[in-house]
């Protein structure tokens, strides 16, 4: 129900963003064509989708059984196996213990407060698109309502310049630059991640590049090998690994 509340209060937060902000008041003066309206609203649909699935999607938990079933081919780190104290239970490579949702995470990449669930080995890639359309959609909200603002300011086409409406136009101008801004830097980051093989929490482990796998590969292992569904949530393929298991590099690739 947590889940539910935190999606439904996005949604609706951004949606009320979107219409009465930029939408609106770029038609207000003339500004917001068909391409306009339909660009933004494609980009909202896919950022709504591509969020719902972020936060209803499991991000993949440790089977209880795993080492007894693969008790010869357990990986070693450090010399030593992993052991979770809080879980009780030996831990596959890339997985980590949350200490806000209280279980190990496969591939855990972090815990996402505004999806209210980890991003881990099953929803990293619904995570990625996410990001992706949202700063997509701010981007073009900005550049389209950019001559809007500079229109309104100077009582153009019929435009209110009163204060307040001015006012008002540049706060939300402002604020939506900052956002687009981090979430660019956000998503930029993410993706340099993603074709090194790494995650978040990998960032600065050297360890972690024994998993880059070349760019090509790496994207596929995010995305799934049918390009044609790269740019939608849709869940992978089942496989044997199923964020267990996960090929290594060539040593000449990381050395």
């Amino acid at each position: 129900m947590k889940k539910l509340n935190t999606c439904v209060l996005t949604i609706v937060a951004s949606y009320v963003s979107v219409v009465a902000v930029f939408v609106y008041w770029g038609r207000a003066v003339g500004e917001a064509g068909w391409r306009y309206n339909t660009a933004c609203g494609a980009l909202f649909a896919m950022v709504v989708w591509c969020y719902v699935m972020a936060v209803v999607t499991h991000p993949g938990r440790v089977p209880p059984l795993w080492k007894e079933e693969n008790a010869e081919s357990l990986p070693l780190t450090n010399g030593r196996r992993r052991w979770c104290q809080m879980c009780m239970l030996w831990k596959p490579p890339r997985s980590h213990h949350c200490t806000v949702c209280g279980a190990c995470v496969l591939k855990y990449n972090h815990h996402c407060p505004w999806i209210h669930n980890c991003v881990g080995y099953y929803n990293y890639k619904y995570f990625l698109l996410s990001l992706t359309y949202t700063t997509a959609q701010l981007w073009v909200m900005l550049i389209k309502n950019w001559r809007t603002l500079n229109m309104c300011i100077g009582g153009e086409n019929g435009c209110d310049s009163s204060k307040p409406f001015i006012v008002t136009f540049y706060v939300a101008y402002v604020s939506g630059s900052v956002l687009c801004l981090l979430l660019s830097v956000t998503t930029v980051r993410q993706y340099a991640l993603t074709i090194r093989g790494a995650t978040t929490v990998e960032a600065s482990d050297r360890t972690a590049e024994v998993f880059n796998l070349g760019v090509c590969l790496n994207l596929k292992a995010v995305f799934g090998c049918d390009l044609i569904t790269w740019p939608f949530p849709l869940p992978l393929p089942v496989t044997n690994e199923g964020g267990v298991y996960f090929r290594k590099a060539e040593p000449a690739l990381y050395s």
